[in-house]
Parts: structure tokens; sequence; C-alpha cells
């Protein structure tokens, strides 16, 4: 099943300054991960945000949320 795509006007900020500096390092991914009472909420942040969407499609994500940047 396909997970439902949600855009948000917000989402809160993982990487940092340091994250961003170091640009052509290895592609990073960081992640928050809590359980709620209606299961696991995975928050992830990237510079890759494809790679970051095949990681939830591959988890069986019920619904991905993201914020347009530019």
């Amino acid at each position: 099943m396909k997970p439902d795509i949600k855009y948000v006007q917000d989402l809160p900020d993982l990487l940092t300054a340091e994250d961003y500096r170091q640009e052509s390092s290895p592609k990073k991914i960081r992640l928050r991960i809590k359980t709620t009472e209606q299961g696991i909420d995975i928050l992830g942040d990237s510079m890759y945000p494809e790679e970051l969407e095949i990681m939830f499609r591959q988890l069986d994500a019920r619904e991905i949320r993201m914020i347009l940047c530019g």
C-alpha cells in the first residue's frame, strides 16, 4: 500500500549547521523515533529527500509528511 503524501507548513529541523557544511561527506539522514498511542512516529531529515522517502516507503509508512524547501 502506498503511503499518503501530505505537505505541511513546518517540521522540526534535525540537521545541524555542521551537516550543511559537510555536504560532500557521505549522505546523512537524521532520525527521531518515538512511540505514540497510534504507533511509531519517525521524523527524518536529510539534504537527500529522495533517499529518505525511499526508506519510509520500505518501512511501509501509512503517511509521509513533508515540507517544500527551496
